[in-house]
Formats: structure tokens, C-alpha cells, sequence
């Protein structure tokens, strides 16, 4: 299950924790949060499998891909959401 920030909340980044320096913003989808955080976000039912064909294209943060190592992120920690643009 993945899940959204719910649209009357401002995008944010945490302090402390595990979740610690991560940003979450709307628009993204994020396989985890922190807990204590859980109320700010929307859970997104898994979408059911789609007929074959091409995928239409998908806005994922770097916490529905695969955490390994996001971009951006040379320690190799996993990351959960989008990095700031400078």
C-alpha cells in the first residue's frame, strides 16, 4: 500500500527518528511514513492489475522504487521522499 499527503497539508520534512531529514511533499506516493506522521497522509488502495499494454507514466518518489540507494542519496540509506531542487 502506498500512501499521500492529504491536500490541506503543506509539504514538510522531519526532524528527528528514523524518518529524520526526509522531505514529504504532495503529489507523490510513498511506501512509508513515519508513524507519528500518519495522520497528515491518505493510504492509496493498490491498483488492481491493468490490462496489458504500455504503462501511462507515474509520478513515484524514490520510496515506491526500490531502497536500495535513491538518487541523491550516497550514504546508500534508503530514501522516502523528493529532494529539493537547488
Amino acid at each position: 500500500m502506498y500512501y499521500t499527503l492529504k491536500p490541506t497539508i503543506p509539504d514538510f520534512e522531519c526532524t528527528d527518528g528514523p524518518f529524520a531529514g526526509r522531505k514529504f511533499a504532495s503529489g507523490y506516493r510513498y511506501a512509508q511514513v513515519p508513524p507519528e506522521e500518519e495522520a497528515k497522509f491518505e493510504a492509496i488502495p493498490e491498483e488492481p492489475d491493468a490490462a496489458p499494454g504500455p504503462a501511462a507514466p507515474s509520478r513515484l518518489s524514490p520510496a515506491a522504487q526500490p531502497l536500495d540507494q535513491a538518487p541523491g542519496d550516497e550514504a546508500g540509506a534508503p530514501t522516502t521522499s523528493p529532494e529539493e531542487e537547488s
